[in-house]
């Protein structure tokens, strides 16, 4: 099943995000969603760089 249709069945729904629930019910995170991290984190160290 798909971890979005699994978040509506949690009575975590109320408490955070849908969007959000899943990788905190799971504990696991996307590969895509961890390499938009980690650009983030880069993106946000050139920033501090300069």
């Amino acid at each position: 099943m798909h971890p979005s249709l699994m978040v509506c069945n949690s009575p975590k729904r109320q408490h955070s995000r849908p969007e959000k629930a899943p990788s905190e019910i799971t504990g696991l995170e996307s590969p895509q969603r961890r390499r938009f991290l980690r650009e983030l984190r880069k993106d946000e160290a050139d920033a501090a760089a300069k």
